[in-house]
């Protein structure tokens, strides 16, 4: 099931491990990882009711949180 899949994480280990990946595919990549994360969080607030902005403040704690 591919909510089960943590696609930002496969993009950053390919992000990490693709020597061969080009300028413009490493900036894609990154672009992906960022509303990746941005769409699990707001998955995570419709279905759990949470505070958008309190999420905001908590995932600032989050080590590795790239929109911090």
């Amino acid at each position: 099931m591919d909510a089960d899949v943590d696609w930002a994480l496969l993009a950053e280990i390919v992000m990490r491990s693709e020597s061969g990946l080009r300028p413009y595919q490493y900036q894609e990549l990154q672009r992906f990882i960022v509303a990746e994360r941005a769409a699990t969080a707001a998955s995570i607030d419709e279905a759990y009711g949470g505070d958008p902005l309190e999420h905001r403040r908590f995932s600032k704690t989050v080590p590795g949180n790239l929109d911090s």
